[in-house]
């Protein structure tokens, strides 16, 4: 199919980027949807020059275009096709990467189990956002209205103790010793 397209980078740059998608797939013979007038000025550009004006048909990337060796992992035939849908890619996805996923993109899901076989990302369950060594302390939050804390403030003066966190300490050790937890009571006992 021959499609004479006389349009210079000038006239480009004039169209609104949805007649830059639609002379974008008119030229390529494939929808885009990039929201980057200047890529698909480019790309357009660059299919005009290489096809004088002709409209091929995309072909599959090469192995030199895409980086990929034979031996980086399985071959797009052994892959679901484009076809597949999303619930399909999110079960590859959970079948290779070992967890589940809410990402209802197939491209990405498509990306990150490739990723996955090649070995370039982590698989399995995760362990959580920490690394290294345990914490030493932990914040608890703590939410009081301000009424309640210039009362536990008062509080706290009239017994003489010097910090908010000292009256927590003596408050979590008298209850749970008063419950029957002494082993959990110990950490708060008062310093002398």
């Amino acid at each position: 199919m021959t499609t004479q397209i006389n349009n210079s980078p000038e006239d480009l740059e004039a169209m609104r980027l949805p007649e830059l998608q639609a002379r974008f797939e008119e030229v390529v013979g494939e929808p885009n949807r990039c929201p980057n007038r200047t890529f698909l000025i480019r790309k357009i550009t660059e299919a005009l020059a290489g096809g004088a004006g002709t409209v091929t048909p995309p072909q599959p990337p090469t192995v030199a275009e895409t980086g990929d060796s034979p031996t980086d992992g399985p071959s797009e035939a052994t892959e679901p096709d484009d076809a597949a849908t999303v619930a399909e890619w999110q079960a590859r996805y959970q079948q290779v990467v070992g967890r589940a996923t809410g990402s209802s993109n197939v491209r990405y899901l498509r990306w990150k189990v490739r990723q996955a076989e090649r070995g370039l990302v982590p698989v399995g369950p995760t362990t959580g956002h920490r690394t290294g060594p345990p914490v030493e302390h932990k914040v608890l939050p703590l939410r009081l209205a301000a009424a309640a804390v210039d009362g536990l403030d008062e509080a706290r003066k009239r017994q003489g103790l010097k910090t908010r966190m000292e009256l927590f300490r003596r408050a979590l050790h008298l209850y749970l010793t008063s419950v029957g937890e002494p082993e959990a009571a110990e950490p708060f006992a008062p310093r002398s």
